[in-house]
């Protein structure tokens, strides 16, 4: 004999074509919150690489030698930091004015890849430079001191993405003012 239909036969096809509805209808709401996450997540890791590469150039600069003795100031006025390495032929800590943080400079500007690596140095981004680098030494307010400033700019993002790094360096033995 045949089996009789009732009313709830068919229910589990409507029910699974409305949950597939509204799982559709969730996913697509949290895309525009996926894309957004990752844009973020993309913004954060490129900001905090500019502000290390800035915080490790100021880092060198300081390292480089000033110093006063008793008649005279001794100021390392001859290494070359915009390179992979430090080497000998360039202005060490001379002081520059602003000039070099407004626009990249030779002797005063580097470029670096994705990964913070050097891949060139002067006024032009060279193939693959993911970041530019400038920095310059103004003069202190006593012979003894000169302030260092160093600004990393990332490649195709906006100025406001700037990151910088200042500090003051002070002849060895000579207090801060």
């Amino acid at each position: 004999m045949p089996s009789r239909r009732t009313c709830h036969d068919g229910t589990s096809l409507i029910e699974a074509v409305i949950a597939s509805g509204l799982l559709a209808l969730v996913l697509v709401a949290l895309l525009p919150l996926t894309t957004a996450a990752i844009a973020g997540t993309h913004a954060g890791r490129t900001d905090g690489r500019a502000a290390s590469l800035a915080r490790h150039r100021l880092a060198q600069l300081r390292g480089l030698t000033h110093m006063r003795t008793a008649s005279t100031a001794i100021v390392d006025l001859t290494t070359r930091v915009d390179h992979a390495e430090p080497a000998v032929g360039g202005p060490g800590l001379s002081p520059t004015g602003v000039a070099p943080l407004e626009y990249p400079t030779e002797g005063w500007s580097d470029w670096l890849d994705e990964q913070g690596r050097w891949v060139g140095a002067g006024p032009s981004p060279p193939a693959g430079a993911r970041y530019g680098r400038q920095w310059g030494v103004l003069s202190g307010e006593t012979s003894a001191c000169v302030r260092l400033w160093v600004s990393v700019q990332p490649l195709h993002e906006p100025a406001s993405r700037r990151a910088h790094a200042a500090g003051l360096q002070c002849a060895w033995g000579v207090a801060h003012p």
